[in-house]
């Protein structure tokens, strides 16, 4: 799974790198997840410049074996525009609007799933 920030040029020319280095340990990247379960993602830094540009796109995806399909690996991914609301001097609020690219689980998806490797 990874996250990240778009570019200047937002999700359609980015490569959407993976945080992890190819023959690399992969610490902390098994997750089991029940229905409906949440999980945490790494901390980012945004500069105030990209926030005030809404140029700011998160994004992810998962790849995983589902126990109650025997088809292949299956991948979700997710993205949206974080579009920032001037409250007052003090107070803003944030908005999460779902990207027209790169949403969608399996044959919908940028990229095909990974395949699975336990991690050294």
């Amino acid at each position: 799974m990874a996250q990240g920030l778009g570019g200047n040029d937002g999700p359609e020319t980015t490569n959407f790198e993976d945080k992890w280095t190819t023959g690399q340990p992969h610490i902390q990247s098994q997750l089991a997840l029940g229905p409906k379960g949440t999980t945490l993602l790494d901390a980012v830094e945004i500069p105030i410049s990209s926030i005030a540009a809404q140029r700011v796109f998160i994004w992810g995806w998962a790849d995983y074996d589902d126990i109650f399909d025997a088809t292949p690996r299956h991948r979700t991914e997710f993205c949206c525009r974080v579009v920032v609301i001037p409250q007052n001097p003090a107070q803003m609020m944030v908005r999460f609007e779902t990207y027209r690219m790169h949403n969608g689980y399996d044959d919908d998806c940028f990229r095909e799933p990974s395949p699975y490797a336990q991690p050294v």
